[in-house]
C-alpha cells in the first residue's frame, strides 16, 4: 500500500511541476518568443538553404524519374490540362504572338541589358501589340521577379 501512495504522490507532483513549468514557458514565450525565433530564423537561414540544397541535389535524378514515370503511366491527365490550357483566351494570344516572334525581324544576336549572345529568349512586353525584346534567360528571369528598371531596359 505505502508504494502505491508514494507511486500517486509522485504523480501528482509530477503533474503540478508540470504545469508550474508550462505556465513558466508560456509567460517567457509570450514576452519573449517574438524577437526569439526572428534570431533564432536568422541565425539558421544559411544552413537551411544549404541542407535545401544538398538534399535537392541528392534527389534531383529520383524526382525527374519519378515524373517521367507518372506522365507515361498517366497521358491522360496531361493531356486534360493542356487542352484547358489551350482553351484560356490568353492562352492563345500568347501562342500566336510566340509564333510571330519566331519569324520577326527581330533576331535573337544578342541580350538587350547584357549583351550576351547565349541562352537568348524573346520577352514579349505586351502579346497583343508585339512589343519583343531579346533577353537573355538571367535578364528575363530578373525582369519577371522586380520589373523592367531591374535590368534597365526602356521599351
Amino acid at each position: 500500500m505505502i508504494a502505491e501512495e508514494k507511486k500517486e504522490y509522485d504523480r501528482k507532483r509530477y503533474l503540478r511541476l508540470k504545469e508550474i513549468i508550462n505556465e513558466r514557458s508560456k509567460k517567457w514565450w509570450k514576452k519573449n518568443g517574438k524577437e526569439y525565433d526572428r534570431q533564432r530564423y536568422k541565425e539558421k537561414r544559411i544552413e537551411r538553404l544549404a541542407s535545401s540544397k544538398r538534399s535537392y541535389e541528392k534527389y534531383k535524378g529520383k524526382r525527374i524519374a519519378k515524373g517521367k514515370e507518372y506522365r507515361k503511366k498517366h497521358p491522360e491527365v496531361f493531356k486534360k490540362a493542356f487542352q484547358k490550357y489551350l482553351k484560356k483566351a490568353d492562352t492563345r494570344i500568347k501562342l500566336n504572338s510566340r509564333s510571330r516572334a519566331g519569324y520577326s525581324k527581330i533576331k535573337k544576336e544578342k541580350c538587350k541589358f547584357c549583351g550576351t549572345t547565349e541562352r537568348l529568349e524573346y520577352h514579349h512586353e505586351d502579346y497583343e501589340k508585339d512589343k519583343i525584346i531579346v533577353l537573355c534567360v538571367f535578364c528575363h528571369k530578373k525582369l519577371h521577379r522586380r520589373g523592367l528598371s531591374s535590368i534597365g531596359v526602356d521599351m
